[in-house]
């Protein structure tokens, strides 16, 4: 058995998940059911709690895992990968536990240079906490639409294409909603132009890859 699992819940415990407003009250899940009514006070409201570094790791290993439960169902699913499925299964958990929180930081660094470059009043912590906080919301989305596709392998063709679609523009909105907030932005439609353009952009260079 790989000791990386125990590891993660060693450096970054579920217990990371639970910090305390001053008031004493968990505020884990509360801002997290906020945020689909109120996203600007959900993410106001995490980062008036301060979590600490350990926290905002444990939040990026949270997205990594259920991202990995969301490949482990394009790899079970699969009849391509009958005959080297643990393999396969076994790069996914590598990668995506070490790459994807990596990836997590340096986005949120990015992010922060264009905040600022905007006038934005925030730091690379209001960055992470952003981003963190963001995909947080987003990831149990994505796990769900793979859950729909595995389910549904009938609507394979435009019925992946509008699930796919709905997912990555929720996941843009959410990032935007979470850096106005974090930097101070009152028009949160702006920040998501912004977000958009290149995410846009690069959503198009990969299809036009993956077509030829």
């Amino acid at each position: 058995i790989s000791p990386l699992p125990l590891l993660l819940f060693r450096v970054c415990p579920p217990s990371r998940f639970f910090w305390s407003f001053p008031s004493g009250r968990g505020v884990f899940w509360p801002p997290a059911t906020r945020f689909f009514v109120n996203p600007r006070q959900s993410i106001e409201t995490v980062l008036a709690a301060r979590p600490s570094e350990a926290t905002l790791l444990a939040i990026a290993m949270f997205v990594s895992v259920l991202l990995l439960i969301r490949q482990s169902m394009s790899v079970f699913g699969n009849d391509a990968f009958a005959d080297n499925r643990v393999e396969v299964f076994t790069g996914h958990v590598v990668s995506t536990l070490f790459f994807v929180p990596l990836g997590l930081y340096i986005f949120a660094a990015i992010g922060t240079l264009i905040a600022r470059l905007f006038r934005g009043a925030g730091s690379w912590y209001e960055g992470r906490a952003a981003l963190f906080w963001s995909c947080f919301i987003a990831a149990p989305v994505l796990t769900l639409v793979a859950l729909l596709k595995s389910l549904m392998p009938e609507a394979a063709g435009l019925g992946f294409v509008l699930l796919d679609s709905v997912a990555f523009i929720f996941i843009l909105w959410s990032v935007a909603q979470t850096f106005a907030g974090a930097f101070q932005f009152t028009r949160s439609w702006l920040v998501f132009a912004v977000v958009c353009s290149p995410a846009f952009l690069a959503y198009v260079v990969y299809g036009v890859l993956v077509v030829v």
